[in-house]
């Protein structure tokens, strides 16, 4: 049916989705969980995804910034502010879907309550949709299995808080802090030490960088026939000495975390990289490690030492 002259962008909604789990954690840890970034970036969205961008205000009024990233790389930035926050029991706040124009595409009121029994909790989750436009529609559709999905994230979370799988490799080299702080964002040299015959039997496709905060990579390269894309976004960049992106491989699932923190030394610089993987990951926690370390001694070399 063609929209009415006149009409809103925004159709009002009653609809409603209730979800309600219990989680085999305390209360305490499982409110903190939506309200300090750190923990709310580790269960926030469906399977697959992660955040880069996590900014979270927990008081009356505060505001919420989260940038989602999908599998294949995309971003799904979203907004919002707290209306209520009364620990650990009940929170309260909106969430809106952007639409780039200072409007949005779709708002939600969302009310969680938390009540503690022998040591595990049990949320209740209302999500009200307050408007949506025509292209938020195409959010709802897939809302209720993407909390479904969140909602199973956390739990596995709230198990295990504090568990992840870090990767560490060292390096000192005789080349200066920016020499080797520059090689992580020029293609060129990416082409040299990350990629490409020195490191393994491949063809590089395509090195495209996008070197800013928020920019983003993709690293295609063909090995045994098979097209394989390495994909992530930059979080942070303070050259020469740090440099944070996330990092994994389209259509294969979540990604991790990279953190390279350079240090000057007498005679050059020392580096250290730290790969936090998603526990899902542990399989190839050896081979993320004899990977990083032979790529980082091939950028060494290249740099004379």
């Amino acid at each position: 049916m063609g929209k009415i002259k006149g009409e809103s962008d925004k159709i009002p909604t009653k609809k409603e989705i209730v979800f309600k789990r219990v989680f085999d954690a305390p209360r305490e840890l499982v409110f903190k969980s939506w309200t300090e970034p750190k923990r709310l970036a580790k269960w926030w969205g469906p399977k697959g995804f992660t955040n880069p961008v996590c900014e979270v205000d927990a008081k009356p009024g505060g505001s919420i910034l989260i940038h989602m990233c999908g599998p294949d790389g995309s971003v799904y930035p979203m907004t919002g502010v707290f209306h209520e926050i009364n620990a650990p029991e009940r929170l309260v706040f909106a969430s809106a879907v952007p639409d780039g124009k200072g409007g949005n595409h779709l708002e939600v009121l969302n009310t969680v309550t938390f009540a503690e029994q022998s040591g595990r909790t049990t949320i209740t989750l209302q999500a009200k949709i307050i408007s949506s436009t025509a292209q938020g529609d195409i959010f709802l559709e897939g809302m209720e299995e993407g909390w479904t999905q969140s909602l199973e994230r956390l739990a596995g979370y709230v198990t295990k808080p504090d568990q992840s799988l870090l990767v560490v490799v060292t390096h000192k080299f005789s080349a200066s802090a920016e020499q080797v702080f520059d090689a992580w964002l020029d293609s060129k040299m990416i082409g040299l030490w990350m990629f490409g015959p020195k490191l393994r039997d491949e063809e590089i496709l395509h090195l495209n960088v996008d070197p800013r905060v928020g920019g983003s990579f993709s690293f295609l390269v063909k090995r045994e026939g098979k097209e394989i894309d390495h994909i992530g976004e930059y979080i942070e960049m303070e050259r020469p000495h740090r440099l944070v992106f996330t990092w994994g491989i389209k259509d294969f699932g979540a990604s991790s975390r990279v953190t390279i923190e350079i240090t000057n030394v007498r005679n050059g610089c020392e580096l250290k990289l730290t790969n936090e993987l998603d526990p899902a990951w542990v399989s190839y926690i050896e081979r993320t490690k004899e990977g990083w370390t032979k790529m980082i001694k091939v950028l060494a070399d290249l740099l004379g030492g």
